[in-house]
């Protein structure tokens, strides 16, 4: 492995070489301290203006120049970590007085540069290119097998937020249940459910007075007249003990029409009534729970929001750095 200073040494040696050939070359100097660097595979490499290079490969013991258009068509290859690598030997010249076309010739490959047409040509054998065909191909199956697993990945993690989001809100359904049933609030209900039945109770008497008012009339015993506030299930308990005192001291046969009609009526009240207040407990409840889960819902969607927007940043800078570079 060589050390800094002994690689300058033989790049200076083949900069003086280059300087001969390639006489706009610039200053050995200057590039040494901005553009002289070791790739990652141990390999060195010395940048000169206008377009020149010189490198040495990991493991040898001599460096190799290239320049000109050469040198720009390496550089578009991705020079020593493209596809034709290092420099095997130095710009070569065929023809008569060297002047018919110029060659250099790499690791994976040539370059053939021809002065009537000023083009330049990669030529690569046959095996390496099918080698780095096969390479890009795999690269691109990858990258697409990478792509449809991420794709599925997001609707797994889509799903499972959902879920997740389900399953919380049902659990703290099931929670609110609970603490409702253990809550002042059901207390409170259960009062404001024994007063309905009681008002439903007097409304049905009510509404059934008329009818014992036909008894009364119809029979002309005034006993009759007091049944009409027992004429409920509430009172069924006073009513089957008053009917049997009637019937006992006076022989009064009550109508079975009439408190048929009673149950009916109370039981008419007692869906109204509670239908009702069920119906407006539950719209009151729905508007509390749907308003936390918006709410919930809401921080969810600003702190994905900001997650993305501070990956993108993340990604942007990285690109940036990328291009400085």
């Amino acid at each position: 492995m060589k050390t800094r200073e002994e690689v300058i040494t033989l790049f200076r040696a083949k900069y003086d070489y280059l300087k001969s050939v390639y006489p706009e070359v610039g200053s050995f100097d200057e590039a040494a301290s901005t553009n002289f660097y070791q790739n990652p595979d141990g390999g060195w490499q010395l940048n000169l203006p206008p377009c020149a290079a010189i490198t040495l490969r990991p493991g040898a013991d001599e460096a190799h120049e290239v320049h000109g258009s050469i040198c720009e068509r390496w550089y578009k290859e991705g020079g020593t970590q493209g596809l034709l690598g290092y420099p095997l030997t130095d710009e070569e010249s065929f023809g008569p007085n060297n002047l018919c076309s110029r060659k250099t010739r790499f690791e994976k490959g040539s370059i053939d540069y021809d002065p009537s047409t000023y083009k330049t040509s990669v030529q690569m054998g046959l095996l390496i290119a099918a080698n780095d065909f096969l390479k890009r191909m795999i690269a691109y199956i990858l990258h697409a097998i990478w792509g449809i697993v991420r794709r599925i990945g997001h609707v797994i993690r889509w799903l499972a937020l959902r879920l997740y989001d389900f399953a919380n809100w049902f659990w703290r359904l099931l929670i609110d249940i609970v603490k409702f049933f253990f809550s002042i609030r059901f207390l409170m209900f259960l009062v404001l459910l024994v007063v309905l039945v009681v008002v439903c109770a007097v409304f049905t008497g009510i509404i059934v007075a008329p009818f014992f008012l036909l008894i009364w009339f119809a029979q002309g015993t005034p006993l009759a007249t007091t049944k009409c506030l027992m004429a409920t299930p509430f009172c069924a308990a006073i009513r089957i003990v008053w009917k049997t005192m009637c019937d006992w001291l006076l022989g009064i046969g009550v109508n079975d029409g009439v408190y048929r009609f009673a149950w009916i009526i109370e039981g008419v009240w007692l869906v109204l009534f509670a239908g009702w207040g069920t119906w407006k407990g539950v719209q009151s409840y729905k508007r509390g729970v749907i308003a936390r889960w918006r709410e919930r819902r809401r921080l969810r969607k600003a702190e994905r929001r900001a997650r993305k927007a501070e990956q993108r940043a993340a990604k942007d800078a990285a690109r940036w750095s990328k291009r400085q570079r």
